[in-house]
């Protein structure tokens, strides 16, 4: 059985853009002049719920109260301040819920025809059969939620290892393994709107204080450094240590690309020598690549090094 929602408007346009570029609803068909109906069909890639608004010109007659809501559930809690941050950055107001269940758990917004909207978080389940769903429930991880805050706990680090799971065995892991690890996880789990991406942005004592001996020993005020973090809803998770978060900086990020898990892994090293080599070429800096290379990896020990 498939579920849709349908809903007569009189502003087609402007819910589409709103359930698209906020929400990230899917568009699965659009249609004109169906008799005098023009509408569109958004909702989740498979189909099984969708979303549909019609127009046909004539005045909308709408009538709900502040208890005809909307509901989304996200996965964890991780992801309800990410899409929080979503609506704030999109200057979209926040209204108190009527029912206080609501507002205890989530957060309401209104979409344009004023139908309220509630983000909420049901708690997302690991396949224990799964690869690495199977090795986090051994350790008492059974929720999407639980293996976000598991691994973000964990300290960063360079694995002896090269297969996937070595974050879990080895118990560290840096922004590449860590987050490469958790789409995994997703993936093997059906979560189909975590992805990975690569941000490169510019490495200091600031935002990063464990390097700044090690820059300043060479006079330089930073280095691009590649940052790979989790892509979701349109917003960077990083959940590379507690004591950093490229959140924190956005001034200091020169580029983000959302990549698939593989190209990270084989091209990260590859494609941000490629950045660095462009990056020197337009910059007056006294070292050459491997050079700068070879000061980069000094600053990843110190981070390392760091308790």
């Amino acid at each position: 059985m498939k579920f849709r929602y349908a809903r007569h408007t009189a502003q087609l346009a402007t819910l589409k853009r709103f359930y698209t570029e906020l929400l990230g609803l899917t568009i699965l068909s659009e249609f004109g002049g169906h008799g005098q109906y023009d509408g569109l069909i958004m909702g989740h890639p498979s189909g099984i719920w969708q979303i549909e608004f019609t127009s046909t010109g004539e005045t909308v007659h709408s009538s709900f109260d502040d208890d005809d809501l909307l509901v989304f559930y996200l996965s964890a809690s991780q992801e309800l301040s990410l899409m929080r941050r979503r609506f704030e950055k999109a200057g979209c107001p926040f209204f108190k819920a009527k029912n206080p269940y609501w507002q205890q758990h989530g957060f309401q917004i209104n979409d344009p025809d004023g139908h309220g909207i509630i983000f909420t978080v049901s708690q997302y389940p690991l396949d224990p059969k799964a690869p690495i769903s199977s090795v986090l429930a051994k350790e008492g991880i059974h929720h999407w939620e639980a293996a976000l805050a598991h691994i973000h706990q964990l300290p960063y680090g360079r694995t002896q290892g090269s297969d996937i799971d070595s974050v879990l065995v080895e118990s560290r892991g840096t922004c590449s393994s860590k987050h490469v690890l958790l789409a995994a996880i997703a993936a093997e789990n059906g979560l189909d709107h975590v992805d990975v991406a690569v941000v490169m942005y510019k490495m200091n004592g600031e935002n990063t204080p464990g390097v700044a001996e090690v820059l300043s020993h060479h006079g330089l005020d930073y280095i691009p450094e590649a940052h790979v973090v989790l892509h979701m809803y349109g917003e960077l998770l990083d959940l590379t240590s507690a004591t950093f978060d490229i959140n924190l900086y956005p001034e200091d990020i020169l580029e983000v690309k959302k990549l698939p898990i593989e190209d990270i892994r084989s091209s990260k090293s590859t494609s941000h020598k490629a950045y660095i080599q462009d990056w020197l070429a337009n910059h007056t800096i006294d070292f050459d690549l491997d050079e700068l290379w070879q000061i980069r990896e000094a600053c990843i020990a110190a981070i390392s090094a760091q308790p």
